[in-house]
C-alpha cells in the first residue's frame, strides 16, 4: 500500500466524518488546458467514455493507465483521481492549534468537535521551535505569565494559542484515517439525494442553515419556541408541524458554491468531479 496521502474537511464535514454520517466527498477532476471531447458514450459505466483532448491532439481519459487499451496508449494517458485508487488511504487535515507543548513535542486540540488531545506527538526540531515560539508570544498577548519552571498554565482544551488553518496540520497530528472505497468520474449535476446524504448533508450545523436560509430557520425557531411553551405546560392539542427545510441537496449546492468560486468550479458550471467513497479506518 502506498503512503497515506491528505485531505482537507472544514468543521462541518469532520464532525459528520466522526458521527459515522459522510462516507463520500467529491472532488474536481483537473481538466485544465483540456477541451471536452463527448459524452458518456455506448458503455455509461465504462470511463474511457469520458474523453478530453489537449492542445498537442493528445487525449486524456477518467479510467486507470492500466484500463487503457494497448493500441491507444501512445496518445492516451489517463487523468488520475487525486485521492488515489480503492484501498489508499488519506489522513485528514482540519482546523487545529498547539493545546500545550513541552520539549520536542506538542499536544494538539482540535476545533471541528473542541476535543482536546493527550499525548505528546514529537515533531523536527525547526517545526517545534516554530509552533513553540508562536504559542508562547499567543500566551503573552492574553496576559498569561510563566511560572518559575518557565510554564505557562491554562485548563485542558482552552489554549490561547491561534487556530490553525487544516493545510498546516503535521501529518503526526492527524487523528483521522479514512479508506477509499470507490473512485467514479462524473458530472457535478449527477448527484442524488440519497448521494447528498451520505456527504454529510445532514451534519451541517444551524448556524450554517440559519444563514443560507434565514426565513425558513426564523420560522423553525417560531414553531420551535411554540411547541415547547405548549410542551411545558403540559399541552395535548395545538402543536404545530415544524416547516420543512431545504433537503440535503439544495444544501449540497449551497456548500458546493460556498466552496467553488473559480470559473468553471461552481455549481451551474456542472464541472467533471470524481466522486469517491470513503470510510474511517482510524480515529
Amino acid at each position: 500500500m502506498t503512503d497515506a496521502r491528505g485531505i482537507t474537511f472544514g468543521d462541518h464535514m469532520v464532525r459528520a466524518l466522526l458521527a459515522g454520517k459522510k462516507t463520500a466527498t467529491r472532488r474536481l477532476v483537473a481538466t485544465t488546458g483540456l477541451s471536452f471531447l463527448g459524452g458518456r458514450g455506448d458503455d455509461q459505466h465504462d470511463p474511457l467514455n469520458f474523453g478530453f483532448e489537449d492542445g498537442d491532439g493528445d487525449f486524456h481519459v477518467l479510467a486507470r493507465a492500466d484500463a487503457i487499451p494497448a493500441h491507444a496508449r501512445s496518445n492516451t494517458s489517463s487523468i488520475p483521481c487525486p485521492l488515489g485508487a480503492p484501498g489508499q488511504q488519506l489522513y485528514v487535515r482540519e482546523a487545529w492549534r498547539v493545546g500545550s507543548w513541552d520539549e520536542g513535542v506538542i499536544a494538539v486540540d482540535y476545533r471541528a468537535d473542541g476535543h482536546a488531545r493527550r499525548e505528546w506527538l514529537p515533531l523536527p526540531d525547526h517545526q517545534w521551535l516554530r509552533l513553540a515560539h508562536q504559542s508562547a508570544d499567543d500566551c503573552e498577548k492574553v496576559g498569561l505569565t510563566m511560572d518559575a519552571e518557565g510554564r505557562y498554565h491554562w485548563p485542558m482544551g482552552e489554549a490561547p494559542t491561534r487556530w490553525r488553518l487544516p493545510r498546516y496540520m503535521p501529518r503526526v497530528a492527524s487523528r483521522l484515517t479514512l479508506e477509499v472505497t470507490d473512485v467514479w468520474p462524473e458530472r457535478l449535476h449527477s448527484i442524488t439525494e440519497d448521494e447528498a446524504i451520505s456527504e454529510g448533508m445532514t451534519s451541517l450545523p444551524d448556524a450554517w442553515l440559519a444563514k443560507h436560509w434565514p426565513d425558513w430557520w426564523a420560522e423553525h425557531e417560531r414553531v420551535r419556541a411554540h411547541n415547547a411553551r405548549l410542551t411545558a405546560d403540559g399541552a395535548r392539542f395545538g402543536f404545530t408541524r415544524m416547516p420543512l427545510g431545504p433537503s440535503p441537496l439544495t444544501r449540497f449546492k449551497a456548500l458546493w458554491g460556498e466552496l467553488h468560486t473559480a470559473p468553471g468550479t461552481d455549481w451551474d458550471s456542472n464541472p467533471w468531479v470524481w466522486r469517491v467513497g470513503v470510510r474511517v479506518v482510524a480515529t
